[in-house]
């Protein structure tokens, strides 16, 4: 009963980590398709699918005001949703990546749904190291599959932050620190 209880949990922790990998490359992915703006919009909507599945599939009872939020936030993400994609900047194809930071939102509220569940059983440091390293395998894994280069790239922000801190009249070019 132990045994099986645990591997329910972590099979749990594993999607949990296969939706964060979804949220990342479908967000991350939008961002080639429609604006920043958009996207950005699209994928903080999180809060109504959140708030729907706890309604649906939880059958929790939401108040007034978190009822009234959700409302809000569904007109938001409609108007966005629908825009014209001239409106704030031409986009190569507004309709797919307003779709792709869609599927990001609802992939990091299923995330979000089963963390909340996990945590009454699992402490929180050993749910994110399983779900983050899921996540990091699968999108490896994607990558490779897609021929995507791991290595390469310039250095990562926190590697330049240090640089950049300093004396704002004398900050200079970033040092070439290929990984």
């Amino acid at each position: 009963m132990f045994r099986s209880l645990i591997g329910f949990l972590a099979a749990l922790t594993l999607a949990s980590g296969a939706l964060l990998a979804i949220h990342f490359w479908s967000w991350i992915t939008s961002l080639e398709y429609t604006s920043v703006a958009s996207s950005t919009v699209l994928v903080t909507t999180n809060p109504l699918w959140v708030g729907l599945a706890s309604i649906v599939l939880l059958r929790e009872k939401l108040g007034a005001a978190a009822i009234a939020g959700l409302g809000l936030s569904l007109l938001g993400m409609l108007m966005t949703f629908s825009a014209e994609p001239d409106v704030a900047m031409p986009a190569p194809n507004a309709t797919l990546g307003n779709g792709l930071a869609l599927i990001g939102a609802v992939s990091a509220s299923g995330y979000l749904l089963i963390g909340r569940a996990l945590r009454a059983h699992v402490s929180l440091v050993a749910y994110v190291a399983l779900a983050y390293a899921g996540a990091a395998l699968l999108l490896c894994v994607a990558a490779l599959f897609a021929g995507a280069p791991l290595v390469g790239h310039t250095a990562p922000a926190p590697v330049l932050l240090p640089h950049h801190v300093g004396p704002l009249e004398d900050v200079g070019d970033p040092p070439d620190l290929a990984l």
